[in-house]
């Protein structure tokens, strides 16, 4: 695997350390995928313990600039997905931390 893990490599660890077969484990893997997308879209916020919160926030529309022109456009409002990391999660990445 390289600097990114795909679907592919999420079903392939699945099938590795939990000794599932291939179609159990991209079941598994899509019907998570697949609740976490609807409860996201419903407005709704989903916490798992030890690894964080997910949550939709609105942003409003601002002015921008185009990069490659310097030509100022309208953002538009859109809803993002956010990530809040639980303290466990953020102790694991600061301990995985090499300087």
């Amino acid at each position: 695997m390289g600097n990114n893990i795909g679907r592919a490599d999420l079903i392939a660890l699945l099938c590795e350390k939990k000794s599932f077969n291939k179609q159990t484990a991209t079941h598994l893997l899509e019907t998570i995928l697949k609740t976490i997308i609807d409860t996201l879209s419903e407005g709704q916020s989903i916490k798992i313990p030890r690894f964080g919160t997910f949550s939709v926030k609105h942003k409003s529309s601002r002015p921008g600039r185009n990069p490659r022109t310097g030509e100022e456009v309208e953002i538009t409002s859109r809803r993002v997905v956010t990530l809040r990391p639980s303290p466990l999660f953020k102790e694991k990445l600061d301990s995985r931390h090499v300087l």
